[in-house]
């Protein structure tokens, strides 16, 4: 993959979802306390977001938060997913995604992140 690519993974985390997180279905969930993150294998590259009450605490590329879940998937999955050509559970059930630590909790939330690429769909565009 080229520089471009990994730019828009890049884009994603750091300007993106901060930007619109605390709009979107995230911001009603009072009671979501939690640490995920995604590691991206063709670029071992992991992202960590932490959400306390539905808000966005923390973005940081690396691993240095303990997390309860991790998505494991490619930078190619992962872009669409966000960009809503691909459902996470779709993307699960195809085996393009895996899932560290709690299974049900991690496809509950992966419903929640559906809900919210519907909402704000991501393109390189909108970074």
């Amino acid at each position: 993959m080229d520089k471009e690519y990994y730019k828009q993974i890049d884009n994603y985390f750091e300007h993106f979802l901060p930007r619109v997180i605390g709009r979107s279905i995230f911001a009603d969930l009072d009671n979501l306390n939690i640490v995920v993150s995604f590691f991206i294998t063709d670029s071992v590259d992991e992202w960590t977001i932490t959400l306390q009450g539905g808000q966005l605490m923390r973005i940081e590329k690396g691993s240095s938060s303990p997390h309860e879940i991790s998505y494991v998937l490619d930078g190619e999955t992962l872009l669409e997913i966000v960009s809503g050509v691909l459902s996470p559970q779709k993307a699960f059930f195809l085996g393009r995604v895996k899932i560290r630590g709690e299974k049900l909790k991690g496809l509950k939330l992966a419903m929640i992140f559906d809900r919210f690429i519907k909402e704000y769909p991501f393109s390189s565009s909108s970074a």
